[in-house]
């Protein structure tokens, strides 16, 4: 990925609430936040976009983890990881 990158897609989730974060290969957390699925209504998929920094990114390697939250206890909930490289 270059210095930012666009990470978009289609997703189902609670109040149409989507997370992200974005790790370096150590763990440390470059970027973090959520962005919005625009579904029509509940329980149908709708498409999320979020433009990402990683201009702080230490090393070649990292994780970009997508997830949401649980309602009942607000733990990471089907979480995805994607592994991504950094170009300078």
């Amino acid at each position: 990925v270059a210095k930012k990158f666009v990470v978009q897609g289609q997703a189902r989730v609670f109040e149409n609430v989507l997370n992200y974060r974005l790790k370096d290969e150590d763990g440390k957390v470059l970027s973090e936040g959520n962005m919005m699925a625009n579904a029509a209504d509940v329980g149908l998929f709708g498409p999320f976009s979020v433009e990402i920094d990683t201009s702080s990114a230490k090393g070649k390697k990292g994780t970009l983890e997508v997830f949401s939250e649980s309602a009942a206890d607000g733990s990471d909930i089907n979480l995805v990881k994607i592994p991504v490289t950094f170009t300078k």
